[in-house]
This record gives structure tokens, C-alpha cells and sequence, in this order.
């Protein structure tokens, strides 16, 4: 006969309600990625548990859970990465395309309309429905890189555009850009190469203009792991 909960130890209580196995797995993942915010952090790991999620804001999650310096994030990556590839069990050679563009869709939701539009023609390019893991992380990687560069890239846009016409000219911008270069900020930038090409020569471009033609530019492979 199972005995009550209230005749249990502390230690054989939260083994048994399954209690020490989330505590273990919330401090670990705490240690791990050590948020700004723990107790937010907790706080929605647990309601997390409480009122379940889908495989997709649990990608989304882990993709958000550490910033891409820390050594945590790839392993979150991974563990995306698989939790997509098990919802389409079945499925050879990786997680489904329909799937990855979805989750790609929600890493860029802050991206303006017209660049997540060129990230979804970068995918639809694609031959294969299956996304490997090296494709996989490459497009989640370029997407975060651009959401840094493009905070920065907006401010100094801002900044060039004194008559608040929403257009600069692409040399002017350049200029500014280059700023970048030489900063202190810990942020990926694209090759100066790329940005040579998108605004060259004197014309007007537009914020929005600008970078979809960066991402389009930039090269979208599979980056060494």
C-alpha cells in the first residue's frame, strides 16, 4: 500500500511529487546561463511546468535563454534544434523546413517586416525540406547577429538623418557605420566588404532598404561549430 504524502520525509516527498528533479533542472539551467533576471527566469520556468508549452516557445526559449558568448548557448541551440527534430519524428535528414521558418519567424518578430521577408526568401531557396543542424544554427546565429547590428545601425541612422525625411545617403551612413568597427561593443558585425557593397555609391536609402539589402547580401552558409 502507498503510503500518504504527509507521512513521506521532506527528502522522499520531493522526490516522490517529482519536486528535486525541476529544482535540479531549473538550477542547473540558472547556473548555466545565469539571466540578468533569476527570478523572472524561475518564475517562468516554473509556470512553464505548470501550464506546459509548446515544442515551439520551448525552442524559442532555450534560444533565448544566453546570450551567444556564453558557452551555454550552443548546447541550448542543440537542445532547440532537437526538440523541433523530434516533433517531426519521421522526418530524415533533420527538422522540417515549415518548422524551423516558424521558429525563425519568432527570433525576428522585432525585425522590420520587409527583412524578415528577405529571411524567408533565404529559406525558401532552400532544395531540401530537411534542415540539418549546421543550417539550423547558421540561420539562428546571422538572425541574432542582425538584431545587435541593427539596434546599433538604427541609432546611427537616427543620428544621419536630421531632417527626420527617412533617408540618408548611403555615404554618409557608411561613414557612420564604420564607427562600429573600432567600439568596444561585443556585437557580430557584417564584413566591411558587405557593407561596402550594399551602400555604395551617393544615393538616398531608406532604414528598412538598408537592411534587407544587408541580409540579403551577407552571406547565409553554415559557419564552423
Amino acid at each position: 500500500k502507498e503510503l500518504p504524502l504527509t507521512s513521506l520525509s521532506g527528502e522522499e516527498y520531493l522526490d516522490k511529487t517529482g519536486v528535486t528533479a525541476y529544482l535540479k533542472d531549473a538550477m542547473t539551467l540558472l547556473l548555466e546561463n545565469r539571466p540578468e533576471t533569476p527570478m523572472r527566469f524561475l518564475s517562468e520556468y516554473f509556470h512553464n511546468v505548470v501550464h506546459g508549452a509548446s515544442v515551439m516557445q520551448q525552442s524559442y526559449r532555450l534560444i533565448r535563454l544566453s546570450s551567444r558568448e556564453r558557452a551555454a548557448f550552443m548546447d541550448n541551440l542543440y537542445a532547440a534544434y532537437t526538440l523541433l527534430q523530434a516533433k517531426t519524428e519521421g522526418l530524415e535528414g533533420g527538422a522540417s523546413l515549415s518548422e524551423y521558418s516558424k521558429l525563425l519567424k519568432l527570433v525576428c518578430q522585432d525585425f522590420p517586416y520587409d527583412v524578415v521577408q528577405s529571411v524567408m526568401q533565404v529559406l525558401s531557396q532552400k532544395d531540401s525540406n530537411c534542415v540539418p543542424f549546421a543550417d539550423f544554427a547558421a540561420g539562428i546565429q546571422s538572425c541574432l547577429l542582425y538584431e545587435e547590428f541593427f539596434k546599433e545601425a538604427e541609432t546611427i541612422f537616427r543620428k544621419c538623418d536630421n531632417d527626420n525625411t527617412g533617408t540618408v545617403t548611403k555615404t554618409v551612413l557608411l561613414e557612420q557605420l564604420k564607427s562600429l568597427y573600432s567600439s568596444d561593443l561585443k556585437i557580430l558585425l557584417p564584413s566591411m566588404k558587405e557593407l561596402k557593397r550594399v551602400l555604395n555609391g551617393s544615393e538616398l536609402t531608406s532604414l528598412k532598404q538598408f537592411l534587407r539589402d544587408l541580409f540579403q547580401m551577407t552571406d547565409y552558409t553554415p559557419q564552423s561549430l
